[in-house]
């Protein structure tokens, strides 16, 4: 069964083991996600559960390196460039290789995004 690999993600979605920090990574991809439509830092920060010094921090890795940029018509807002969707693509096509390979490991609550 295809899943929609652009489909929202939740915090409770993005991590994959109960009672564990979340990776940089899945932290990238939930910006991303949110960004898919043009959002403010505020709301990517409440949505992500981030400080402001941590987002601030991610927010400019991902527009450095091409992910994440400026809404042309409002600057205040951020959104997701085709090499970020890109990314989660990606993102998501790696977590279910392992979920494939790796049975036994996974995660006590699955990923709704993922399956």
């Amino acid at each position: 069964m295809q899943k929609n690999l652009m489909a929202p993600l939740s915090l409770a979605e993005v991590s994959l083991f109960e009672g564990r920090r979340r990776t940089v990574y899945e932290i990238y991809a939930e910006i991303l996600q949110i960004c898919q439509k043009p959002e403010s830092k505020t709301r990517i920060m409440y949505r992500t559960n981030t400080s402001y010094t941590y987002l601030m921090r991610y927010l400019e890795f991902l527009q450095k390196v091409g992910l994440l940029q400026p809404e042309l018509f409002n600057r205040n807002r951020l959104q997701t460039t085709e090499r970020g969707r890109k990314f989660v693509e990606k993102y998501r096509e790696i977590l279910q290789l392992i979920d494939e390979n790796y049975p036994s490991i996974r995660p006590k609550s699955p990923i709704p995004w993922l399956y």
